[in-house]
């Protein structure tokens, strides 16, 4: 920037300095649809792959993957870190739904910008829960010989 001004005793002063305009670009993710690798049952593990895509202009800090919904949690959750202008992650974590039948939630992804502004994404799921059958749900008619053969109680 150029000032040009005339002071009090006439005389013509110029001024030369810089104005520093800071552009950010807007964080920018595109998430994929999960891929489940189990079949979900109840209170077990279920193998889950996530894949985020970077196509904003600029680098994302703390990316952490996060789950939310009544019957679901996570193992533990997924850390991603710096995820770089142009890159992806793939993020492979645990389900483990405390509740079966139809069961929704939402996949949340957090994430900051440069400047530490937070940001937050969220990708719906549902699941179908298999009951888990323990040995307290067995039939009382089957029995279980010492062989590990099932029969049907009846000694003919």
């Amino acid at each position: 920037v150029i000032l040009e001004y005339e002071g009090d005793d006439k005389q013509s002063y110029t001024v030369n300095d810089s104005v520093v305009v800071q552009i950010n670009q807007l964080p920018k993710l595109t998430i994929e649809k999960p891929v489940l690798y189990d079949t979900p049952w109840f209170n077990q593990t279920c193998g889950t792959s996530l894949s985020i895509f970077n196509t904003g202009r600029s680098d994302i800090y703390n990316c952490l993957i996060t789950i939310e919904g009544e019957g679901l949690t996570l193992e533990t959750s997924y850390f991603g870190g710096i995820i770089k202008a142009g890159s992806s992650l793939e993020s492979n974590f645990n389900i483990i739904p405390t509740k079966d039948g139809e069961v929704s939630g939402n996949i949340v992804v957090s994430y900051e910008d440069a400047m530490g502004n937070k940001y937050e994404q969220k990708y719906p799921i549902e699941l179908f829960v298999n009951k888990d059958y323990t040995s307290t749900d067995t039939p009382s008619d089957v029995t279980v010989d010492k062989g590990g053969e099932q029969t049907d109680g009846n000694e003919n």
